[in-house]
């Protein structure tokens, strides 16, 4: 069934709206200040939108599905090696968002973050095992509640002195941004493969990654303005009283909840291709394990470091893919190592960019000298 551009952004945003980019706009008001990560948030943004514009025309114009578009240009093997990257991702973001909802808790019952993390990922592991309905009809309540309690959270704010004006230069900032949603550009074909038109596609990527991701990350930003330096859960409880921390503390566990179920669905999906003997049931049960083991360690104080490596792997593979399908060629998903490389260097101070520019670069080398060796009398 053919959907409109209001159906499909409903789901984008959907997506969109969750913990991650609230974790992100706060992290990087509090790292490199309010200015510096405004003009992140929104150069970060443009680049995701640019990506997300491409891989959803692909998706669009060729009918095909992610997966389906990895194999299409990388065969079965690299497809596979793709559907690792997005493994690594989602997975990562489970853990850091169960780290997150660890620590919320922590704050109410004092019970160690580790056991905290490892009991309630266990939980969430069994509940989206046994309950898909039940975690839909979450998932359509908490969106309108998040959004309303981060509108909440930053009308209470008083930004403290100084802090409006704060800029630390960095272009790891940028990069922190991109590495925020790059799976979810580099996955577009999956939703729009079913677009009714190009207009449709194009007007639900300019709204998802040119105005409600970028809107809920500077929600983040803003947030962290009143409590420098003190951590996500202390911005949003801000000057409030005990009643308004209980209900952050329910707010932070709900919505990573239902978004984590998502991630944990996803996870499953991109093993799938490199297990597929195992069922359902024991890939989710895996990974819920894996994802919760790291949910123990203290990934929200090395938030940086753990989207660079998210960023650098998940760019890497989608600019090769994108880049065959710009130039029509299938090429070995090998190339995407060259990528990791560059980006792990980091000479440009942008990982990400530098991940996929040496990513297309290196593929368009081997189209063009495949080319001119297959002319060569």
């Amino acid at each position: 069934m053919k959907q409109g551009w209001t159906k499909l952004t409903a789901i984008q945003v959907g997506g969109a709206v969750c913990l991650p980019p609230i974790v992100v706009g706060q992290m990087l008001s509090e790292n490199y200040g309010f200015m510096w990560a405004v003009i992140a948030v929104l150069l970060g943004n443009a680049v995701l939108l640019g990506v997300g514009l491409v891989s959803a025309t692909a998706g669009f114009k060729l009918g095909l599905s992610t997966p389906e578009l990895a194999e299409k240009y990388l065969g079965k093997r690299g497809a596979k090696l793709f559907a690792g990257a997005f493994l690594f991702a989602t997975t990562g973001w489970f853990a850091i968002q169960l780290n997150l909802m660890a620590e919320a808790i922590h704050t109410v019952i004092g019970i160690p973050v580790p056991l905290i993390a490892v009991v309630t990922g266990g939980a969430m592991t069994l509940l989206a095992l046994g309950g898909i309905g039940v975690i839909g009809r979450l998932a359509t309540f908490c969106m309108p509640l998040l959004l309303a309690t981060m509108v909440l959270a930053a009308l209470r704010v008083t930004p403290q002195e100084g802090t409006m004006n704060a800029m630390v230069v960095s272009g790891l900032a940028i990069s922190t941004v991109i590495a925020t949603a790059i799976g979810a550009a580099f996955n577009l074909p999956t939703y729009f493969r079913h677009a009714k038109s190009q207009k449709d596609v194009g007007l639900s990527v300019v709204l998802t990654f040119g105005v409600a991701l970028p809107l809920i990350e500077l929600l983040g930003v803003y947030v962290a303005t009143g409590a420098p330096g003190m951590g996500l859960i202390a911005a949003l409880k801000g000057s409030g009283g005990a009643l308004w921390g209980y209900w952050i503390v329910f707010f932070l566990v709900l919505a990573g909840w239902t978004t984590n179920n998502n991630n944990l669905y996803s996870a499953a999906t991109c093993l799938h291709l490199l297990i597929p003997k195992w069922s359902q049931s024991w890939k989710m049960g895996v990974l819920g394990v894996v994802g919760s083991c790291l949910a123990a360690l203290p990934l929200l104080d090395h938030l940086p470091l753990v989207l660079k490596v998210i960023g650098v792997i998940v760019t890497s593979g989608g600019a090769v893919t994108i880049t065959a399908y710009l130039t029509g060629q299938r090429v070995p998903f090998v190339l995407c190592l060259v990528g990791c490389v560059a980006g792990w260097v980091n000479l440009s101070g942008i990982p990400a960019i530098d991940a996929a520019v040496a990513s297309s670069l290196i593929t368009s080398a081997w189209v063009l000298g495949r080319k001119y060796v297959a002319a060569t009398p």
